[in-house]
């Protein structure tokens, strides 16, 4: 026959089994404390990671594209070129720019409104190349045109989507490829006031005459 458990033996079964059961809930409590831990550190880390690289390459592209638009516009191959762009993305854009030089080549250009608005970035922390979809365009370009020239009226910049492609090479970013997407693309709009533009009309208030009442005591 089986032997009986007593009062006290199964007090201290039940004693037990209660300890086991709360070491079980404090380790399943500690692991997932320990798992959400690093889910928030790991977040954390690839926005931080994200956002650097989004700031880096909003320089990036501004300074580098900003300079390739001046040695268009003022008909120079700056080599300070070589300081935002890869041999190879120089060499395949080159085409490109002559074609832009050679609008401007019978005019000195002093003075312009460079604009590129960046509305798509393709960024992963763990990939060393990555793209961005930017809308380049020049406006109130002011230039005088070259004695020996025979051409006239300023030519006009032509909006353009261009897709650009940026490398890290020696821990460094580059821009290693320029696609063009689309010639004049819808542009964005203008968040702040255009100074070259003329103010809108207003009425403005005329004021009308308010009787005064004196009382004669």
């Amino acid at each position: 026959m089986e032997q009986q458990m007593t009062k006290s033996e199964i007090a201290a079964a039940q004693s037990t089994a209660n300890t086991l059961r709360a070491s079980r809930r404090s380790i399943l409590f500690f692991v997932r404390t320990i798992i959400l831990i690093l889910i928030i550190v790991l977040v954390c880390l690839v926005a931080f990671i994200s956002a650097a690289r989004i700031s880096n390459s909003y320089i990036l592209i501004n300074e580098g594209m900003a300079l390739r638009a001046s040695s268009i516009v003022h008909g120079l191959d700056d080599p300070d070129l070589a300081i935002y762009f890869t041999p190879e993305c120089l060499e395949q854009d080159a085409s490109l720019r002559a074609q832009g030089i050679l609008r401007f080549s019978g005019y000195t250009v002093n003075n312009y409104n460079y604009d590129l608005s960046v509305d798509r970035f393709h960024v992963m922390p763990w990939q060393s190349s990555i793209y961005l979809d930017a809308i380049e365009n020049i406006t109130s370009i002011k230039a005088s045109a070259n004695a020996e020239s025979s051409v006239s009226g300023v030519p006009e910049w032509t909006p353009i989507r261009y897709r650009l492609y940026l490398i890290n090479l020696d821990s460094r970013w580059y821009i290693n490829s320029i696609e063009l997407l689309e010639v004049n693309p819808e542009l964005p709009a203008i968040n702040t006031p255009d100074s070259n533009r003329s103010p809108i009309p207003m009425a403005t208030p005329t004021p009308e005459p308010t009787a005064i009442v004196f009382e004669v005591p």
